[in-house]
């Protein structure tokens, strides 16, 4: 009898050892493409995280460093466009019901109380339980937020200690409750597929999705006007042929939360203009100026361009060029040129003001002092972010950026054999 005891013991003690020594399966969240407002938000949004037992739709993004949902308390117009978390749920904890407020710069604030609840994530063996301390809105109005397709927003920023007080950094919880295993995660969107998807892998990514030939690598930004955003060094940006000094040697954001390119006038106006003076073969405007309301000064400023004629043929225009990466190919001191096309770096607005019009993906919005971009990219690259991880902080690693092994792909990406 002992010895059977003690087979059963070695069989158990092998079956756990076996179990703890096989790599975590990464956890891959599946993304649906919302209606595109002209907000300058990612329409991409996840459904596959519940907020203790209340669905929304989270975005995933790069550009925050905090956790918010929209909260069954919200009741203006623009929360009531938006599934709500129920407030009175089980498990609830209202950690501060000060209010707050969270400020998004020219595109608007929210106000928010402090609350805590499980949330649960699905793997392919079950789900699983991450403490989660977040921000749910109790008030936020306008245009910007009603038509924005998220119901709430995860921040992933490019550094734990810049992480709000307060919020929980869910990347970082997954991590330290053995959820993942590896301090990565990848993003990839399908937006001209007749049915649009895209998934996001935390923990890891799928090499069988990208093509790894001409890999680009994108190293931290060395100074950073924002270094809790993932940012890199910019080299330059050609509109067609055209240089653009303002924009050479610039830092460069990957924000999963933003659509189109964003930043300062001094930045934005040198692409807008070149391409405002961009003429038909007839010599007629193509481009006509966007206004708006700055609710800082209450005066008119140029905001963004829209096209005239919306039956223009997109590939008679000119190409935006970046020169960005300090590895390409696996060559190292070698860049990247990645072009887009007048398809790609425009879209047609489908909710909300401007519906029906298309619209360059270009829009000033003061204060981040360099180039930001999201979706307008990303849509047509393969994304993987890589964090630090050492004694339980997360600092910028480098981002790597590969062309898709099916679907729509950018209109240029070549390394460009010289160092800078």
């Amino acid at each position: 009898m002992p010895y059977i005891l003690i087979l059963f013991c070695l069989v158990l003690c092998n079956v756990s050892w076996f179990a703890q020594a096989q790599p975590k399966v990464p956890l891959v969240l599946q993304l649906q493409k919302g209606p595109i407002a002209d907000n300058g938000a990612t329409p991409w949004v996840t459904g596959d995280i519940r907020v203790g037992a209340s669905q929304i739709a989270l975005a995933l993004d790069t550009g925050s460093d905090f956790i918010w949902v929209t909260s069954d308390l919200c009741t203006t117009p623009a929360c009531q466009a938006h599934l709500r978390v129920v407030t009175t749920q089980p498990g609830w904890m209202w950690v501060d019901k000060t209010p707050r407020q969270r400020d998004f710069g020219p595109w608007g604030s929210m106000t928010t109380y402090t609350a805590q609840i499980p949330w649960t994530v699905f793997l392919f063996d079950g789900a699983r339980q991450v403490p989660t301390q977040f921000f749910p809105a109790v008030n936020y109005s306008g245009d910007n937020f009603q038509n924005l397709a998220w119901d709430g927003g995860i921040g992933f920023p490019a550094r734990s200690i810049d992480v709000t007080e307060g919020s929980t950094f869910f990347f970082l919880e997954l991590l330290k409750n053995g959820i993942i295993d590896k301090p990565v995660f990848s993003m990839v969107t399908y937006p001209t597929f007749s049915q649009p998807y895209g998934y996001a892998i935390l923990g890891g990514d799928d090499p069988t999705d990208y093509i790894p030939d001409n890999e680009t690598i994108l190293t931290p930004a060395t100074s950073s006007p924002y270094p809790d955003t993932w940012g890199t060094p910019l080299y330059h940006v050609k509109i067609g042929e055209t240089e653009l000094p303002d924009l050479q040697n610039i830092v460069f954001y990957m924000d999963s939360g933003s659509s189109r390119f964003k930043g300062d006038a001094k930045y934005i106006y040198p692409m807008l203009q070149t391409l405002l003076d961009t003429k038909d073969s007839s010599g007629n405007a193509i481009f006509e100026k966007i206004m708006e309301i700055d609710p800082k000064s209450g005066q008119e400023i140029w905001v963004g361009l829209q096209f005239i004629n919306a039956n223009i043929p997109l590939d008679k225009l000119p190409l935006l060029r970046l020169t960005l990466g300090q590895s390409c190919g696996g060559a190292s001191g070698v860049a990247t040129e990645i072009a887009l096309n007048a398809q790609q770096y425009s879209y047609v607005v489908e909710q909300g003001d401007r519906v029906g019009k298309r619209v360059v993906a270009v829009h000033r919005l003061d204060g981040i002092g360099g180039l930001l971009v999201g979706a307008t990219l990303m849509d047509y690259i393969h994304t993987r972010f890589e964090y630090n991880y050492t004694n339980g902080v997360l600092t910028q690693g480098n981002m790597y950026l590969n062309l898709k092994v099916e679907g729509s792909s950018v209109a240029g990406f070549d390394c460009v054999h010289s160092s800078y």
